[in-house]
């Protein structure tokens, strides 16, 4: 047995409780002074199981994994299939965070989701110097603004109060960043350009119009700011550019090699994924693309 703790996020603040669970997942390396963190983005190879070559690789040497949405391809289809991925990635732990994708919640049964997680859809979360915020960015699927305007309010008073930490990182599905100075439209990388995703209703305005002012307070205060999308895979497998003003927008996101995935231009290349690399006495995070073999 093993003890894990759970974290449940009443917005804006936190509630810290733990409980026990067993399972054999293997503990994360704990780290020193160098942690390494796997964010895994559109990693479905059938509606209820991932790529195999993750399933079967050992994950217990990265301090936190990412994952970026679209896990299984009908993930709430069947509460079965949460049991599964808790059974891989011990989903309330502290060193899981989930940015939702479509596909997670197209079946509805949210409450599978964020029972197993113990936490809402959208949060934020410090450790290591870092302060991370979890997106949900397919709100406007069921049209509920509040819980929308309540995510946008969350992300300002991140940046608004930020301090003590050395980077911002939000962790997203959708690449919504579209418009963001001297960075490349998503037409040309993502699964789907999602820069028409409203952050605010009435009336609706983008992630440009919203989100990004308020990174660009962070990043006055000297804060190091990286957006982190998984809607990525069938067009290109990586994406990395930067801001006119340093801001960071990575995405990252496989194909499975299904025949549903023979229809996109990446079909038969190597795929591979994110890993981010945190010095922590030089406050510096570094990352690289590696092939999906070498996790």
């Amino acid at each position: 047995m093993r003890l894990s703790l759970k974290y449940s996020f009443l917005l804006p603040f936190l509630i810290l409780s733990a409980c026990g669970k067993d399972d054999d997942i293997p503990l994360p390396e704990e780290c020193d002074t160098v942690c390494n963190y796997l964010f895994l983005g559109h990693i479905y190879e059938t509606s209820e199981s991932i790529d195999q070559r993750i399933e079967g690789a050992d994950l217990s040497s990265y301090s936190q994994i990412w994952l970026g949405g679209d896990i299984c391809s009908e993930t709430t289809q069947k509460e079965s299939t949460l049991n599964y991925l808790d059974s891989l990635f011990n989903l309330s732990s502290n060193y899981t965070h989930w940015a939702l994708g479509n596909h997670d919640i197209r079946n509805g049964n949210l409450e599978w989701i964020t029972s197993r997680t113990g936490r809402e859809t959208f949060y934020s979360y410090y450790f290591n110097g870092i302060t991370l915020i979890v997106l949900n960015t397919n709100y406007i699927d069921s049209g509920d603004c509040t819980l929308m305007e309540e995510q946008t309010s969350l992300i300002q008073s991140v940046c608004d109060t930020i301090s003590a930490s050395s980077h911002l990182v939000l962790l997203m599905h959708n690449v919504v960043w579209g418009g963001a100075p001297g960075i490349k439209s998503p037409t040309f990388y993502a699964n789907a350009n999602a820069s028409w995703i409203p952050f605010e209703c009435n009336p609706p305005k983008r992630f440009i119009d919203v989100v990004y002012p308020q990174l660009l307070k962070a990043k006055d205060k000297g804060v190091e700011v990286v957006c982190i999308a998984g809607d990525m895979g069938q067009t290109a497998s990586t994406f990395e550019q930067v801001s006119d003003v340093g801001i960071v927008f990575i995405g990252s996101g496989i194909t499975s090699q299904i025949t549903y995935h023979e229809q996109w231009p990446t079909a038969g290349k190597r795929d591979s994924v994110l890993v981010l690399t945190h010095d922590l006495l030089a406050k510096k995070l570094s990352w690289e693309f590696i092939d999906i073999d070498n996790i």
